[in-house]
């Protein structure tokens, strides 16, 4: 792969972030149809151009020449430095130690119960894809539509290690749209015909970190990425398209949590 398409690959998925193409050659000052040939692998900026759009992006000129690697795994260690290889690489050995007990291969949906906001329910959608054993995933939350014809537009996009064990599940992941922001999802099997895994989420919030109760299930077989991407999004906890079981899980879980922080 040229640099050109190095590029081109690492301007589109960082583009991701944004609302649209459009916004950020806006944003930058460049002309759309130069931004596209950008995206295209048409053209290469010069070093001004680079420059500015490293500050944009607050990425290192390195970051915008690297091959994403096809190994997800290999893919997180090139970005971490000695002691976090060493906490990644203990993840990875311990998915390969319970790969019998691996996530299944497709979409699901994960329900988070909002920390500022009780009536409602935010959902993302989960893609799990199993490797030689490791069951990876991939996380993605969109922003809210200001209408209806609005472009799905991803917020925070995921990825990381699946971990089953028993009647547990891990989720350890990195937002790869926010500067590698880690997030911890822990969570227990339930006996349900819905619900796969309750818990709580450790997740970044601005500066802080929020612990987040959360609920999974699977979507419904060959529900495309399109149609998933259409159902996650911010919700009101009466909408009727949510779940009643999903919603009851989480108020039991964000009530056990209030009991534990005011006891």
């Amino acid at each position: 792969m040229g640099i050109r398409e190095r590029f081109s690959n690492n301007l589109r998925r960082l583009s991701l972030s944004r609302k649209s193409h459009a916004q950020v050659a806006r944003d930058l000052g460049i002309n759309r149809q130069q931004f596209n040939n950008y995206l295209n692998a048409k053209n290469l900026p010069n070093e001004t151009v680079i420059d500015k759009i490293c500050k944009y992006f607050d990425v290192d000129l390195s970051y915008m020449f690297t091959e994403i690697s096809s190994d997800l795994a290999q893919n997180f260690i090139n970005e971490f430095g000695k002691y976090e290889k060493n906490v990644l690489n203990r993840f990875i050995s311990v998915a390969k130690e319970h790969r019998k007990n691996r996530l299944r291969d497709g979409i699901y949906y994960i329900y988070f119960a909002l920390h500022n906001n009780p009536d409602q329910i935010l959902c993302s959608i989960l893609v799990v894809k199993n490797q030689r054993g490791i069951s990876y995933f991939r996380r993605l939350t969109r922003l809210s539509d200001q209408s209806e014809t609005a472009q799905f537009v991803t917020q925070s996009l995921h990825a990381g290690i699946a971990i089953c064990r028993h009647n547990s599940l891990l989720l350890f992941g990195l937002n790869v749209l926010e500067g590698l922001s880690p997030s911890l999802i822990s969570g227990q099997s339930v006996v349900s015909s819905k619900v796969l895994y309750v818990g709580h989420a450790i997740v970044r919030a601005g500066l802080d970190f929020e612990n987040v109760p959360f609920a999974i299930i699977a979507a419904p077989r060959r529900t495309s990425l399109k149609t998933a991407l259409g159902a996650a999004k911010v919700k009101s906890v009466n909408d009727p398209t949510l779940d009643r079981e999903v919603v009851g899980y989480l108020r039991k879980l964000a009530l056990r949590q209030v009991h534990a922080v005011t006891a």
